[in-house]
């Protein structure tokens, strides 16, 4: 039997092959599972005469086609052998078209259960892999955009580095040198926001002579503030302020650059248009203003047209630098492993325990999901935070079996850990461990006078109870 399947699957290969080669076919489907039936057929009358339609097989031939074409080509091909199948079963067993009667005769002896079981397990078995095939075409979507993405990011790149280049002629005999602002704009280089914004008016204050400077982004139908340079406390820029209501409306309206000499030709009172003495949009990836720099007191031999073009620049850069930053906080967002942690992102985590939970219902695995949350880390400075992150990573790491899944969750400073086929009792003793450990680590000299050491576990394990895999995640935790 096992000679005769690899024969069939050897003939339906070549069958197939030199037929789509002749004949301009755009759905084979249909071609390739009737010429699967009729080699079959073929098969049937030279070698098995005596038993046409395989009805004394304890295995029928008819679901080498059935499981082929399906687990190949999903559910519709798998339905449509699936009735083909059943067709000729009836077929052979009637020798013919059958009447009502007859079927109704064989129906009562459960003489129809193969062909509707033919049916039926090749609706089965098309769903499951069309499943497959939808979820292939959705990450060749994914994939597609990730793939825009990053060309995209190399545009920007790439224009980034024409101004840079444009920067660095322009400033040229004037008060600093190439190489000091090229060392200066490399801040600009980082995937910190907060970094972005400060580079950004450092740069304008410590070579273009801007005294006081204000960097605004755009939030709903308010600018708020970001960062400012030179400014002091009693005399600070407003956080907030209505777009409307504001000066810097004109930049974005306008999307360039708008200086008080504009703004009092517009008419502007002079009260308002004393506190700013330039405007400058920020422009997002698409080329749309997201926010506005201003600059609201400078030198006043500094203040001219060739100074203004090159701060343009750095603004343009600024928003690039902030473009690039977005969109690598987004990649990041997607990934499904922390590499500088080295565990799952929080992003993976809701997938693995939706399959995790269904694999254990399925076959009836035991299943735990433990939450681990530090307390009071947000009190840390950020180096003390990134230290014991990565303490505790390599605790769970050390205690936790191989078999358990480690994730960053979604909340800074708490941990998740799926574990297949463990129970609540196995956990709470590596638990224990990792406790210990944890409070010899707060103890040491870095975190001692600034971190309380305490640790908050929890552990929930799968019962009859729980129907949704959100139930074993302990939200009371956090």
């Amino acid at each position: 039997m096992k000679k005769s399947a690899q024969s069939l699957l050897s003939i339906l290969r070549i069958s197939s092959q030199s037929l789509f080669k002749r004949l301009p076919i755009k759905n084979p489907v249909i071609i390739e599972t009737v010429v699967a039936f009729l080699i079959l057929d073929g098969f049937n009358r030279i070698f098995f005469a005596y038993d046409m339609g395989f009805k004394g097989a304890i295995l029928h031939p008819y679901w080498l086609i059935i499981l082929l074409i399906s687990c190949r080509y999903g559910f519709g091909p798998g339905l449509f052998s699936g009735i083909v199948a059943a067709s000729y079963y009836v077929l052979f067993i009637f020798a013919g078209l059958p009447s009502r009667p007859e079927i109704e005769k064989i129906a009562e002896t459960n003489g129809l259960l193969l062909p509707i079981t033919f049916i039926a397990v090749g609706v089965m078995v098309g769903s499951i892999r069309q499943r497959h095939l939808e979820t292939e075409v959705e990450q060749g979507r994914i994939l597609k955009k990730a793939q825009e993405s990053v060309e995209r990011l190399q545009e920007w790149l790439s224009h980034s580095e024409k101004a840079r280049a444009v920067l660095e002629n322009r400033i040229v005999g004037h008060t600093m040198t190439v190489k000091t602002l090229y060392e200066i704009s490399r801040k600009l280089d980082s995937w910190d926001n907060e970094e972005i914004y400060q580079a950004c008016l450092e740069i304008l204050g410590k070579h273009f002579s801007v005294e006081r400077a204000s960097f605004y982004l755009i939030e709903g139908e308010y600018f708020v503030l970001k960062s400012a340079w030179g400014w002091t406390k009693e005399d600070h820029p407003q956080d907030k302020i209505f777009a409307a209501k504001s000066l810097m409306e004109m930049a974005v309206i306008d999307n360039k650059l708008v200086t008080v000499k504009d703004m009092l030709r517009k008419e502007i009172s002079r009260n308002a248009s004393k506190l700013i003495l330039a405007m400058f949009p920020i422009h997002g990836d698409m080329g749309n203003p997201i926010g506005v720099v201003n600059i609201e007191r400078m030198d006043f031999y500094h203040f001219n047209q060739q100074n203004l073009k090159t701060i343009g620049l750095v603004i343009d850069w600024t928003g690039q630098a902030l473009a690039r930053s977005k969109f690598f906080h987004s990649l990041k967002e997607k990934a499904i492993y922390d590499e500088e942690y080295d565990m799952y992102t929080y992003a993976h985590f809701k997938d693995i325990l939706k399959n995790e939970f269904l694999r254990a219902r399925t076959f009836g695995l035991d299943l735990a999901v433990s939450l681990i949350k530090l307390d009071n880390f947000n009190l840390l400075e950020k180096e003390s935070q990134k230290l014991l992150l990565r303490a505790v990573s390599a605790l769970l790491k050390r205690f936790m079996n191989k078999t358990d899944m480690i994730f960053r969750y979604r909340v800074e400073g708490t941990f998740a850990v799926i574990s297949p086929m463990r129970k609540k009792e196995d956990i709470t003793m590596a638990f224990t461990k990792i406790t210990e450990g944890f409070n010899e680590v707060c103890r040491t000299e870095l975190l001692s006078t600034l971190y309380e050491p305490n640790v908050t576990i929890h552990v929930t394990e799968l019962h009859q109870d729980i129907k949704d895999p959100v139930e074993l995640v302990g939200y009371k935790v956090l």
